[in-house]
């Protein structure tokens, strides 16, 4: 069963919020410039993505870092949409690698 989250940040080093961005990409896409979609196959993936945000922001020399996840299921993917009536989240049921 895969798990759906909305990750949002607010990070001020540049160089560190490349990094989260790179690393949310990996396994959603960006709806605004610090918010993502994210689609993972399980709670071990999920488990490994905080460890490696934890691991980029506590290498990082200062400054703010806030890092939030917001848990969606399938049902409320289903019952959100943008403005014009389009389903917010599209992923796919399998991804072939």
């Amino acid at each position: 069963m895969r798990h759906y989250f909305i990750v949002c940040f607010d990070v001020t080093s540049a160089k560190l919020r490349r990094r989260i961005c790179c690393n949310l990409l990996a396994s959603g896409r960006r709806v605004q410039e610090s918010v993502f979609e994210v689609s993972l196959p399980d709670a071990a993936s999920f488990m490994r993505l905080k460890r490696d945000l934890n691991v980029l922001a506590a290498n990082d020399s200062g400054g703010t870092v806030n890092i939030r996840f917001y848990y969606a299921n399938a049902v409320t993917l289903a019952k959100s949409s943008t403005l014009d009536d389009m389903p917010v989240c599209q992923f796919p049921s399998a991804i072939v690698l």
